[in-house]
Formats: structure tokens, C-alpha cells, sequence
């Protein structure tokens, strides 16, 4: 069982990172959402950046082996002017924030925490260089369009990841697990709550019957993704009933691991995802029928999945092909057509 420890980077309700918290022009401090009143700092911020960058290094170095870290709310707000934020701007585009266009905050934004990443990968090589690197939503940043963001991060990730937190997600998200360059995992909360109690109660039970965690894991694992199954503890460390469902859930995989092991999805269909780059590394110019194609069409993915879903409720499995010069998911045979 693999160690992967959660870390928050860029966000910290302890008082004594009350200097670095991120603010709005107005001065107001940003938190993440009332539910969850944590600050939002910032990584231009040199004092909190030190002191992240400081307990990483002290996670990787005084205990025993660690797997991995797994980035949580990782990303600047682009509407934080702290004075520190419009010194970086002004000394990266040579003008006031106040000018700002929106691809300039986002290239800003993906340089920034890229940057931090690059170093937070030389502490863990330093110490333990089999550790693996992920952050909360890396998933969807290169599918959805965020790709100058992805181009920085990507190289630094071992593997994507997307919170679902339900069946109808998971089962929607794991389907690119077939196509991605990487591999996926999903995640889910499976009783009612990420926090402890304040008292030495158990969190109540969430809505999901052992039944329904096994298809969650289903529909993960039968698709290629992995999946992670999240449960709240008292401060005793104890769980309520919902261990025993994850618990069927983990037979449910004992069962039938000899078969998943190395399995690939069947398809009837191919949805083709764009337009293949010619210079794609299994691709190249064997096949004509593209070349009046225009190469920067790039079809929305979410459009293909949803094609993918539909042909799969009609009683046709597909899967989806695409060629692109940096990412390939296309068979050798159709190469050759």
C-alpha cells in the first residue's frame, strides 16, 4: 500500500500565515469557500513560499520512505493584488497589473506554481526520487483547454487525478482513462464529511451502500483508472459502517484483480478527437486522407465523451483516437488506411 500524503501549498488557515494570505484589491482576504474558510495564500509571497517549500523538505527527510504528494488546491488566485503579486507582474510583463490582459495572469499563474514544483521535485530527489507527484484536478487542466497550464505542469507529474465524489462522475471521468498519456485515479468521499468532529464522535454515515462503492470501484477499474476511497476517522482514528463497505468494495478487487491486470478496452467504434498532427510519432504522412485537414482543429473532448456515452447506451463500445505532435492515442493499423 502506497504512502501519498496530501499537502496544501498554496493555502493555510494557521494565524501565523495571516501576512502571506492572498487579497483582493479591496484588501479583503480570499478563502477558499464558507464551508471551508482556509486562506488562499500566495507563492510570491518569499516568507510562506520558504516555509512551504521548508516543511516539504522536512516531510521527505525525517521520516521514513514517503510515496509521493498529492497537490491540493494547487493554483494562484488571479485576482490577488497583494503588493508582492503586482511586484512579480510588473517585473515579468514590464507594466502595472492594472493592465493586465487575462493570458498574462494565467501565464503569470502557471509559471509561478510550476516554478515552485520544479524546486519541491529537486527536495524530493534529494531524499527520495521514486516519489511521484500529482495535484487535485490535473485530470481535467490538459482536457479542458488549460493547456499552457498543463504544458508547465505535466512534465513534473507522474500521474492525473480528478475528485468525483459520486457513481455518475466517476463513471463519466474514467473513461478517459483508455486514452490519457498518463494514469488516472479517481477519488471519493465516502461518508458525509471530510472533517473530524470536534468531539470524539464518529462523522456520520454517508449515503452510499456498500452496493454502490463497489460499483463506484466498477466502474473506475473496469475502464483502466485507479481509484481512491476516502474516509473521515474521529480523532481516536476510528471509522463508522462505512469501513465495511469499502471493505466489500476491496474484495469486490481481490476477485476479480487476475482479470483487470493488463486488460484493454474493447471498442466497436473509434471517435476521432481533432485532427491528427501529421508529425504525431504513429502517424507521420502514411495516410493522405488528412493532409487538406486544417491542423489546429481541435474538437472539444468532452464532445467526444459524450458521443463515446451515448454509443455505449446504444449497445456499441467506442474509443477515442487522437494524434497530436506531444500525445498519441492512435492504433498503428489506421495509420496504414
Amino acid at each position: 500500500l502506497r504512502l501519498i500524503l496530501y499537502y496544501n501549498a498554496i493555502s493555510d488557515g494557521n494565524p501565523e500565515f495571516i501576512e502571506s494570505a492572498a487579497r483582493d484589491k479591496f484588501g479583503n482576504i480570499i478563502t477558499f469557500a464558507p464551508m471551508w474558510p482556509t486562506n488562499y495564500a500566495t507563492l510570491h509571497h518569499q516568507e510562506f513560499r520558504k516555509k512551504s517549500l521548508g516543511q516539504l523538505e522536512e516531510l521527505f527527510s525525517q521520516y521514513r520512505k514517503l510515496d509521493g504528494i498529492w497537490f491540493d488546491i494547487y493554483s494562484e488566485r488571479l485576482y490577488a493584488r497583494n503588493q508582492c503579486v503586482k511586484d512579480a507582474f510588473t517585473k515579468r510583463f514590464n507594466k502595472p497589473i492594472e493592465q493586465a490582459a487575462q493570458e498574462e495572469l494565467q501565464l503569470l499563474e502557471s509559471e509561478t506554481v510550476s516554478a515552485y514544483m520544479k524546486e519541491a521535485r529537486a527536495i524530493a530527489d534529494k531524499y527520495q526520487d521514486e516519489a511521484v507527484f500529482t495535484f487535485n484536478g490535473s485530470l481535467i487542466t490538459w482536457f479542458n483547454g488549460y493547456k499552457q497550464r498543463a504544458n508547465h505542469l505535466n512534465p513534473q507529474l507522474q500521474y492525473w487525478m480528478r475528485e468525483t465524489n459520486s457513481l455518475d462522475v466517476t463513471e463519466f471521468e474514467s473513461r478517459r482513462a483508455h486514452f490519457c498519456p498518463k494514469p488516472i485515479e479517481m477519488g471519493s468521499l465516502i461518508n458525509s464529511t471530510w472533517f473530524t468532529p470536534l468531539h470524539d464522535t464518529i462523522p456520520p454515515l454517508g449515503r452510499k451502500s456498500a452496493k454502490h462503492v463497489v460499483a463506484e470501484v466498477a466502474s473506475a477499474m473496469c475502464r483502466g483508472a485507479s481509484i481512491y476511497l476516502a474516509l473521515t476517522p474521529n480523532h481516536a482514528g476510528e471509522y463508522g459502517e462505512d469501513l465495511e463497505a469499502v471493505g466489500e468494495a476491496g474484495q469486490w478487487v481481490k476477485s476479480v484483480k487476475d482479470y483487470l491486470d493488463h486488460a484493454q478496452p474493447h471498442a466497436d467504434v473509434g471517435v476521432i478527437l481533432g485532427t491528427p498532427s501529421l508529425d504525431a510519432e504513429n502517424f507521420g504522412n502514411k495516410n493522405a486522407f488528412w493532409n487538406d485537414y486544417n491542423q489546429t482543429q481541435i474538437s472539444p473532448e468532452t464532445e467526444a465523451m459524450s458521443i463515446c456515452e451515448d454509443l455505449e447506451n446504444a449497445g456499441y463500445f467506442s474509443q477515442i483516437l487522437y494524434a497530436y505532435a506531444d500525445y498519441t492515442s492512435w492504433p498503428a493499423s489506421l495509420s496504414r488506411l
